[in-house]
């Protein structure tokens, strides 16, 4: 008796919100969400695996290279520092290191392909679209930042 003075007809009024149409407008909504995000990631990593098979071919790689996991690291490794140094990959495969490895890769991928320090500095905070500059650019492939090829 207590409650219904105080609460009146609210604890009716939630029970037809929580048992209504609500719930599941929002669970519509949150599948729409969820479904845009996973279009946009993988739209993202197509647009990486495109680019990364564009900048294999300017340097001379085979383009099938681009698509086989962990290789990729390998021969990107290679194009960006060179046969000597291609073993610095390892350091991407760490967990803890591998933002440090791909921010030094990103920064003398740039370098490789012969352009500026402006340039290369984007490339540490804006990775996937320098790759897509160095990528369908007018840009040529130089040489590795610290050995030979």
């Amino acid at each position: 008796m207590i409650n219904s003075i105080f609460l009146g007809d609210s604890i009716q009024r939630a029970e037809e919100i929580f048992n209504g149409v609500w719930p599941r407008v929002l669970a519509i909504v949150a599948a729409v969400v969820v479904l845009v995000c996973l279009m946009i990631v993988l739209a993202a990593v197509v647009i990486r695996i495109v680019a990364n098979i564009r900048i294999f071919t300017k340097s001379g790689e085979r383009w099938w290279k681009a698509l086989i996991p962990g290789y990729n690291m390998y021969v990107m490794a290679d194009i960006v520092y060179g046969r000597k140094f291609a073993w610095v990959f390892v350091f991407g495969l760490v967990e803890q290191l591998n933002p440090f490895y791909t921010a030094i890769t990103a920064y003398n991928m740039g370098l490789a392909f012969g352009r500026g320090v402006v340039f290369c500095l984007l490339s540490v905070f804006f990775p996937t679209v320098t790759r897509l500059i160095l990528a369908f650019g007018k840009d040529e492939y130089k040489k590795p930042v610290w050995g030979d090829k």
